[in-house]
């Protein structure tokens, strides 16, 4: 069983913005036999995303309250932890040194480290991860790519 790592985008449908992936294929990784892993630090970031939507009124509080407290105890994600992250505080420096400029995604992709496969959706985590030692073993995908070859 591959250990995935999920990127943040692929939480927003959980407090209910829509990432232009249907409902099925997405429950269809949920559900499959594969281990299923988040950083907590995406929690952050869908926090904030989310909050960026409530304020132009596009997404209701309550929605985002109920659809991040539901992603806490969804037992089909193991989360890797911010503090476990941290572990990786050199590789999270040189990342952004090498050009990955969002420091979540940063230490997102330092946790990578850990697994088989990492879905996320930015350009640019592919072409910076090419560059680290630390990734060769690490199969990073989008999300077509993912289900044109694994799903």
């Amino acid at each position: 069983m591959p250990k995935i790592l999920l990127d943040s985008t692929y939480l927003l449908p959980f407090i209910g913005i829509d990432v232009g992936i249907p409902d099925d294929e997405l429950d269809s990784l949920l559900t499959s036999e594969n281990q299923i892993y988040v950083n907590e630090i995406s929690l952050f970031e869908i926090l904030g995303k989310g909050l960026r939507e409530v304020i132009k009124n596009n997404l209701l509080d309550s929605r985002l309250q109920v659809g991040l407290a539901s992603l806490k105890e969804d037992d089909r994600f193991s989360f890797f932890s911010i503090k476990k992250s941290l572990i990786y505080s050199d590789l999270i420096g040189r990342i952004y040194l090498a050009g990955l400029h969002d420091v979540p995604d940063c230490i997102i992709l330092s946790s990578a480290i850990q697994f088989d496969l990492f879905l996320t959706e930015a350009e640019d985590i592919p072409q910076i991860s090419v560059t680290f030692k630390e990734f060769q073993h690490l199969n990073i995908l989008n999300w077509m790519k993912f289900k044109k070859n694994l799903l």
